[in-house]
């Protein structure tokens, strides 16, 4: 039977779909769409009914090219207000031998979620750290193991269900079923992850639209998030201020000319746009960087300093 999972991401600026297929232990991307945001502000939908439209589109866009129509869905939410607390649990094993199977680990795990459940709070993932056995055995998976209790101590992650509700609310609507919630700093760090990150504290930062959120990882176990109210819109407007054009003109000329540093940009290259005055003006890439640089360094060295 083949495993296809589709997964959704609300971003301030772009709404994204996402449809894979795992082969042998490997993800394949079968289709990816996106649209412009409506009814999002700082990754938090204000608007519902204007988010319909660009839900309703990427998925469409995605049976398209998949040829089957979506029911179900991953949802990745933002780390807004992310509440992360350390859980623990205890069971007893009863099956025959004291095997511990599959069964088991889900049962411990509930176990140590129900003991920090908030009824404001919307239960997004439990990270295990360790397990332990009767005869104080520490293990990663105590699948296979024998013994007469099982212990879990973890990282409980919620977030308020004001973030979320509104999105589940309108694919609801569309009638797609979510069938698993995630935040989305898990996503960015698995997509970099080296053998070592599992290994020690990484940090990951992800500058988005109009936010920027620092994730931290310990030995591959997500226990805290921040976010900013800086993004790319905040380059944007210095651009538009600097040089006196709109702000679509100038996002154009971040996205298609602009560097994140000035030591890769070339001092002889121009490009001609028209201010908000209808005058020409030529636009030196050297110069726009630089711009475009102390943002970037402003952002990450309060991201920096939050970290």
């Amino acid at each position: 039977m083949r495993k296809i999972m589709a997964c959704l991401d609300v971003g301030s600026e772009s709404v994204k779909c996402v449809v894979g297929e795992m082969v042998k232990k490997k993800l394949n991307i079968l289709a990816v769409a996106d649209a412009p945001s409506k009814g999002v502000k700082n990754g938090l939908v204000d608007n519902p009914n204007l988010l319909l439209e660009p839900l309703r589109n990427v998925i469409q866009k995605c049976e398209e090219i998949i040829g089957l129509s979506i029911k179900q869905m991953i949802v990745a939410v933002p780390a807004n207000e992310a509440v992360f607390s350390v859980v623990t649990g205890t069971i007893k094993i009863t099956n025959e031998g004291n095997m511990i199977d599959g069964k088991d680990v889900i049962r411990v795990v509930q176990k140590a979620i129900k003991s920090k459940k908030d009824e404001n709070l919307e239960y997004i993932s439990m990270m295990p750290t360790s397990f332990s056995l009767d005869d104080n055995r520490i293990v990663k998976d105590p699948k296979g193991l024998t013994s007469k209790g099982l212990s879990v101590r973890g990282v409980m992650i919620s977030t308020p269900k004001k973030n979320i509700y509104p999105v589940l609310a309108c694919l609801e609507r569309l009638n797609i079923d979510v069938v698993d919630i995630v935040i989305s700093s898990i996503g960015d760090y698995f997509e970099f992850k080296e053998k070592e990150y599992d290994k020690g504290v990484t940090a990951v930062i992800d500058l988005g639209d109009q936010k920027t959120t620092m994730a931290i990882f310990n030995k591959g176990v997500l226990t805290n998030t921040k976010v900013l109210s800086l993004g790319a819109q905040n380059i944007d407007n210095d651009i538009s201020f600097i040089y006196k054009v709109n702000l679509n003109v100038a996002k154009e000329l971040k996205e298609k000319f602009a560097l994140a540093h000035k030591n890769m940009a070339q001092s002889t290259e121009m490009i001609t746009v028209e201010d908000n005055t209808g005058r020409k003006l030529n636009i030196n890439q050297l110069e726009i960087s630089e711009v475009v640089m102390s943002r970037v360094l402003e952002i990450l060295n309060l991201s920096k300093k939050e970290l």
